[in-house]
């Protein structure tokens, strides 16, 4: 009796690192709650075998809740670490739709429970894409098996802290990169209606001015796709691997 009750709070314990960081995964808006729950469960059962039970064990005994809370906020941490590298997407997506006058033409987006530029989500649809076409999934499943390796189980000694200051550096720069090409085209037009409405003022040239900078937006952003699709799932492999290994 005494081991189906310790294998029942090894598998407690180890689902609530997991869940969190399933919930919070690109693609879980669209999953069920019920089905994430087990989907951590069944992770944590498979799992059961190469985490250090007399680790948890002993650190159960000691402080059951202080530990629970350890595992859910590693589970959040690295949740929300994932979350930050999808959003690279949702800055490059906001300085294009700043340039095309498209801001206000929204939709409501299941992710942030917000509505959200037209434009910047059909951008967040081809990142999942991308993530599932790089099997994302297993990444992120080996993301969930190396955070068992950290020895110390506490909140001083996260070794993922080490790498959250590049993921949160790189995924501006890396939205700035990709929105450049859009940025300096829709600066230029803007130069050129503000030099033309200076020499013809009586002229509605903004009003002009405007589908054209939208055509030309959309063109740009047509040509460049695959060369955007191609950086991002250079950048989501880079990252996820990058936080399965640190």
């Amino acid at each position: 009796m005494n081991i189906e009750y310790n294998i029942f709070i090894l598998i407690l314990m180890i689902s609530a690192r997991i869940i969190p960081i399933i919930s919070l995964w690109p693609g879980s808006e669209y999953i069920f709650v019920r089905y994430k729950v087990l989907l951590g469960v069944f992770i944590g059962i498979n799992i059961l075998n190469i985490v250090d039970k007399e680790q948890y064990l002993f650190a159960i005994k000691n402080n059951f809740f202080y530990f629970l809370g350890t595992e859910i906020f590693i589970g959040l941490f690295l949740g929300l670490l994932i979350k930050i590298i999808k959003s690279t997407v949702a800055i490059f997506a906001s300085l294009v739709t700043s340039q095309t006058s498209l801001a206000n033409a929204s939709i409501f987006d299941p992710e942030s429970n917000a509505s959200n530029p037209l434009l910047s989500r059909f951008l967040s649809l081809i990142s999942l894409t991308i993530f599932m076409q790089m099997d994302g999934i297993y990444i992120l499943i080996k993301v969930i098996l190396n955070s068992f390796a950290i020895k110390n189980i506490s909140f001083e000694n996260m070794e993922f802290l080490k790498y959250s200051y590049i993921i949160i550096n790189d995924i501006f720069l890396m939205g700035i990169k990709l929105a450049f090409p859009a940025m300096i085209v829709g600066l230029a037009i803007q130069i050129s209606t503000a030099f033309m409405l200076k020499l013809a003022p009586n002229l509605p040239i903004y009003f002009n001015m405007m589908p054209l900078q939208i055509i030309i937006i959309f063109i740009l952003l047509l040509m460049s796709l695959g060369s955007i699709m191609f950086f991002l799932q250079e950048y989501y492999t880079s990252m996820l691997l990058g936080l399965s290994l640190t």
